[in-house]
């Protein structure tokens, strides 16, 4: 199934810095032809965890590199991008997602409630257009519908065919879910890059 982007943003990547990664939908595209909810679950993990090494890399103060550096384990890492400024609805919609992680790796045999697919959306809607874009590094106006409708402005969400299974349907719109709290993160980094004077971005040509 093809999964394409609804934020128009992805012709845009900045030039300093690999965040263009998080924007791009076709990284998350593969996942969606995955059935295994372990298997999703850890490779979204992953790929989120990994934000985190490029948050502190890129929004650290140049010089601090031997001092302010990414962790080997997920908590430190993200205290400190809480330190460095990441919003906390971002740490806790990221919390989130990690603790139902955290219950696969204690119980093998787990299985996603509807609970846990809810309460991962809740966390990532709960995400504010104004938190993550305070500087307008972005136009808002190209960004409402994604905050405004969540994972249901997705075309691969609104386009699902009526008679999919309901588990492909949850683990679709867990995927989709976390493409968006992945631009909701790439956004208030290229934000808080605009704010230091750091951002550097090119329009890719047509």
């Amino acid at each position: 199934m093809e999964m394409k982007s609804n934020n128009n943003l992805t012709g845009y990547v900045a030039i300093n810095n690999d965040l263009g990664f998080f924007l791009d939908a076709e990284k998350f595209a593969p996942l969606l032809s995955i059935n295994d909810e372990a298997s999703v679950l850890l490779r979204l993990s992953l790929l989120i965890e990994n934000f985190l090494e490029v948050f502190i890399n890129n929004v650290r103060k140049p010089g601090t590199e031997q001092f302010v550096k990414p962790s080997r384990y997920f908590t430190p890492k993200l205290e400190i991008c809480v330190a460095l400024g990441l919003p906390l609805s971002i740490a806790n919609s990221l919390v989130k997602l990690n603790s139902i992680r955290n219950k696969f790796a204690h119980k093998i045999d787990y299985s996603m409630t509807s609970e846990d697919y809810l309460e991962i959306e809740r966390s990532v809607n709960i995400i504010d257009i104004n938190e993550v874009n305070p500087l307008n590094a972005f136009n808002m106006e190209s960004l409402q519908y994604m905050f405004s409708a969540g994972v249901d402005s997705l075309m691969f969400i609104k386009n699902a065919e009526f008679s999919m299974p309901e588990k492909v349907r949850r683990l679709h719109r867990l995927v989709g879910a976390i493409y968006i709290l992945s631009n909701k993160c790439a956004f208030f980094t290229l934000n808080e890059l605009k704010r230091q004077d750091r951002l550097s971005m090119n329009k890719v040509q047509e």
